[in-house]
């Protein structure tokens, strides 16, 4: 252990050094323990003199974290976890939705990427990675990280030596880490390679390195108390120095403590382990996993390792974190002006913004910038919102019936941000369409298909759609008797007071129940709306509607965990937010139609030739329908059904007419 020494301070030195050998830590020896200057590796995502602080590892986990340390001191990482099998291109849609609610703190991700189960070490599968046969899956990672548009540190295989937990082999956990390196980096993404090793794995742990020419960094990850002092822990920070890279707690933990006995849990694993961050200068991130682990059987004698549980371990964590050397969450340009760039000049101004039409992305012309660019910045109503690698920015992340005033920069990797671009002033419509891709024709692109019991696959099927070319399809192999264990899925918001309609289309090759659910995607986990339907092998229209009680983050859910062995097809999903608010406020020139509004709906619109047309009860009603040279091309008459399929149409755009209980209403139809 490195201990920087002065000659006023030789008595606390050698009463520390004593403290150490009978293995016991007083809270005050960090405040008498100096903070040694750290090293510089010049890697990817490196601060030059900094310790990045971190925390982890549920989002409630952090989100408790975060409002219990002070302002000035909030974390800069957020932890999160992914498995590479089964992963869809969406699946960092809820992870950027909490990165960007602290805006405009500048929070990071440190994502662990497993190709094992945990606990089960036969079933690790990065041999496959390895040979190639999931680069499908890689790529959906990388679609994901893009999605994401801000800087990552990934630890690939998290935990490689882990062999009793995780059963990686040396050299198929290599290959496999390489491959995924290249691929990463060919796309350009921002993302730092981790290689990360548990304390008390397997000591042999070169055997598993990759090579420095695919690591940015190197990770450990200490929980006991015998890990703070291992030998193991010692080499494997000193080794990582010689390779010039910087080192990480990855995870960190004080197991069998806890924080319930105040300064004795304090004294017992949290002061050593703040011991290691300051006197070696090779460690540039701490990340502290703030969880109950006693709520899971498996980690039952872990114990309570929150913080906010006891305000002694709280006040002295916080004191610690006062600490000049801790890299806490600022802005964006606050964490780059810590990394070795050498770039004062910003990016030229973002030009030519433009918006055509509600179901078209604003665009831009791109810029670049000689350090590189780290993303495009979207402020609305002046206010940081969003990131994004495009050019481009999707509506339907706007909230139904908003005024907006819309203007882009773009920040580059040494953190100078261009001037805004001029502000464009959009009125959203009081209705619009939440999901992306609900009628499958990009295949399962936005969708998440997710097993946690029982099993199934999730495809596409092109033989015989429910209509268009594509419908989605989940073929259960097993049940679990669960409903959430299987799901398919597509995370959005929702606004409090607003309406979402929610429909779509299903058939299955048998009678079964499917659960819908509008569910929060994080802790508790409560339901907004379900709705049980019964699926049979015609394909049937369901329609559910809800007024969002909370702004929240949330799934839509096709809940098939219960439903028992079959195959089931969906199709045309839509959700339409509304404002009812705006809807009320219409004046009297638009009150016909507003009537007629609640009288029937068309979904999806705009879409790729296939329309529904409900009324929420059976009536009488007469529909006509126009191309742009005024020629009527469909006209019918129904009293006995709720629904009218429009298909078969070509591209482009018409006007349908309907008229119901001596109303008129004429709505624009698009076909992409």
């Amino acid at each position: 252990m490195k201990l920087i020494k002065y000659p006023f301070q030789e008595k606390i030195y050698k009463s520390l050094l004593l403290s150490l050998l009978i293995g016991t830590y007083i809270s005050n020896s960090l405040s008498a323990q100096g903070f040694l200057k750290r090293n510089n590796y010049n890697q990817l995502l490196e601060p030059s003199e900094k310790v990045v602080h971190g925390a982890g590892q549920s989002i409630e986990a952090h989100r408790n974290y975060w409002n219990l340390m002070s302002d000035g001191q909030k974390p800069a990482v957020i932890m999160y976890y992914v498995g590479l099998k089964g992963i869809s291109s969406s699946w960092s849609n809820g992870l950027k939705s909490e990165v960007l609610s602290y805006l405009p703190n500048f929070v990071i991700p440190q994502i662990g990427l497993f190709m094992t189960q945990d606990g089960n070490p036969s079933s690790h599968y990065e041999g496959n990675v390895a040979a190639g046969l999931m680069d499908a899956e890689i790529d959906a990672l990388i679609e994901g990280l893009k999605t994401l548009a801000c800087p990552v540190y990934l630890r690939i295989g998290y935990e490689f030596n882990g062999t009793a937990w995780n059963g990686y082999i040396p050299d198929t956990y290599k290959k496999a880490f390489v491959r995924i390196t290249q691929k990463i980096r060919a796309s350009g993404v921002e993302v730092a390679t981790v290689w990360d090793a548990s304390a008390g794995g397997d000591s042999n742990y070169m055997s598993f390195y990759p090579g420095d020419e695919v690591v940015d960094w190197w990770g450990i990850n200490p929980f006991t108390v015998s890990e703070l002092s291992s030998t193991q822990l010692k080499n494997f920070i000193q080794d990582a120095d010689s390779h010039k890279k910087p080192c990480m707690f990855g995870e960190s933990t004080p197991k069998n403590v806890g924080t319930l006995q105040g300064q004795t849990s304090w004294d017992k694993w949290f002061a050593p382990y703040f011991n290691l961050i300051r006197t070696n200068a090779g460690l540039k991130m701490f990340c502290y996993i703030n969880w109950n682990w006693a709520e899971f059987a498996q980690w039952a004698d872990w114990g309570d390792c929150r913080l906010e549980m006891n305000s002694i371990v709280s006040n002295n964590y916080n004191n610690e974190m006062k600490a000049p050397s801790y890299l806490h969450s600022f802005s964006e340009k606050d964490f780059r002006s810590n990394l070795n760039y050498v770039d004062n000049v910003a990016p030229t101004k973002v030009t030519y913004l433009n918006f055509t039409d509600i179901s078209k992305p604003l665009v831009w012309n791109s810029v670049k910038d000689p350090s590189g660019l780290s993303h495009y910045m979207i402020y609305i109503n002046n206010k940081l919102a969003d990131y994004t690698l495009d050019t481009t920015f999707t509506l339907s992340k706007l909230y139904a019936g908003q005024l907006t005033n819309i203007s882009i920069s773009a920040m580059d990797r040494a953190g100078n941000e261009s001037p805004r671009s001029d502000t464009l002033a959009i009125q959203v419509p009081a209705e619009i369409e939440k999901l992306q891709n609900g009628n499958f024709e990009k295949g399962l692109q936005n969708w998440s298909g997710e097993v946690f019991g029982g099993a199934a696959s999730f495809g596409i099927e092109e033989s015989s759609p429910i209509s268009d070319k594509k419908s989605a399809y989940v073929k259960i192999t097993s049940s679990s008797g669960t409903d959430w264990q299987i799901q398919l899925r597509q995370s959005l918001k929702i606004k409090k007071g607003f309406k979402y309609r929610i429909s779509y289309q299903a058939r299955a090759n048998k009678n079964l129940v499917m659960k819908t659910w509008l569910q929060m995607d994080h802790e508790p986990y409560g339901i907004y709306s379900a709705a049980n339907v019964n699926l049979t092998t015609q394909a049937k229209s369901f329609i559910q509607e809800v007024i969002a009680t909370e702004d929240d983050q949330v799934f839509l859910e096709f809940a098939l965990g219960a439903s028992g062995i079959g195959e089931v097809w969906i199709d045309n999903v839509s959700l339409v937010e509304i404002n009812l608010e705006v809807l009320s406020s219409i004046g009297d020139v638009d009150e016909l139609n507003t009537k007629m509004n609640q009288l029937f709906y068309i979904y999806p619109n705009p879409n790729q030739g296939n329309f529904i047309v409900h009324f929420p009860e059976i009536m009488s009603f007469k529909v006509e329908l126009f191309n742009t040279l005024g020629h009527l091309i469909y006209q019918a008459e129904h009293s006995q059904t709720n629904n009218i399929h429009l298909t078969g149409l070509d591209k482009g755009i018409y006007v349908l007419k309907i008229k119901a209980e001596n109303l008129e209403k004429n709505t624009k139809l698009i076909i992409e």
